[in-house]
């Protein structure tokens, strides 16, 4: 059972938080700390609250804080609040991935922990605890996943699947890369131009990202499971991609080589399975509740709709 009491929602472009329970609106002024920011990917919109305006300078590298520029109103929101507070008592550690350990609480909340940073999460609510700004920074990288996995979760459940990939345009042909981790995604498009990095979503129609994109550079400014990336900001583009503008490709590793696979040269059976298999790596997995399902019918349709492009 889960006892988070906060339900947020968009109504007529304003955010309204209310008691789950006694259906009670909530003072957003008492809710939220002093800097708050807005974001948003696709129809999804974000809202970053900290009691350090350093805090949010240092997230938005991987986020773009302004108002939405088209008409879309969002359905519902996510909130991430963030501020210096105690180490939350009487937590059960279940299990450790990478340096983050998962647990719950006495009122049965998923609690996470990097280091001396504790992640709450409050169904759409997530607060994020940190002792000292140094520490915060230095294992942001790991947060940033945890809060990718929360956005990747509300996109799932709004129809959207998450997909481990990268898409981008080389000689002015829009592609769609699958592979596993390091497999050369971001790679292929080293004399092209990203759109969209690392994580994808799509209903089936749309296809929709982040707006950052992660490379291979002796400027690393991150370090992750001890792989050093940069972070580059990506130009934003209001135009509207549908899944039908691109071409999906795979990208295999090979000894230490990359090798890609055109769909064209693989046979549909192959296919199939290569593309369910990718798209059920959903980045961040770790982070969705104990009992999320990656809804099957979502997948299918999806297939079905890059092997219609073969």
């Amino acid at each position: 059972m889960n006892y988070s009491k906060y339900k947020v929602t968009i109504l007529d472009g304003k955010i309204l938080v209310r008691d789950k329970y006694i259906n009670a609106p909530i003072n957003l002024a008492e809710f939220m700390y002093d800097f708050t920011v807005k974001s948003f990917i696709h129809n999804i919109d974000i809202y970053f609250s900290a009691d350090d305006l350093n805090i949010l300078e240092k997230i938005s590298k991987y986020f773009n804080f302004e108002e939405r520029k088209n008409s879309i109103i969002a359905s519902q929101a996510t909130i991430f609040r963030i501020s210096q507070k105690s180490i939350p008592r009487m937590v059960t550690i279940e299990d450790e991935v990478s340096g983050v350990k998962k647990g719950v609480d006495i009122y049965n909340n998923l609690v996470f922990q990097i280091s001396d940073n504790h992640i709450i999460v409050r169904d759409d609510v997530v607060d994020i605890s940190y002792r000292t700004l140094s520490d915060f920074t230095t294992f942001l990288p790991l947060i940033q996943k945890l809060i990718e996995g929360r956005i990747n979760r509300k996109f799932m459940y709004s129809g959207f699947l998450p997909i481990h990939g990268t898409a981008g345009k080389v000689s002015e042909t829009n592609y769609v890369v699958l592979g596993e981790s390091h497999s050369g995604k971001t790679s292929y498009f080293k004399y092209g131009q990203i759109l969209f990095d690392e994580v994808l979503y799509s209903d089936g129609y749309q296809l929709a990202g982040y707006s950052f994109a992660k490379t291979y550079d002796e400027t690393a400014d991150e370090v992750i499971d001890n792989t050093q990336r940069k972070v580059v900001k990506l130009l934003t583009d209001n135009s509207e991609n549908t899944i039908e503008m691109f071409k999906f490709i795979f990208a295999q590793r090979l000894y230490h080589k990359t090798n890609y696979l055109d769909l064209r040269l693989v046979d549909q059976y192959a296919i199939r399975s290569s593309i369910q298999e990718y798209l059920q790596d959903i980045p961040g997995k770790y982070f969705f509740n104990r009992d999320d399902l990656i809804p099957l019918k979502l997948i299918d349709s999806i297939v079905n709709i890059i092997l219609s492009k073969k």
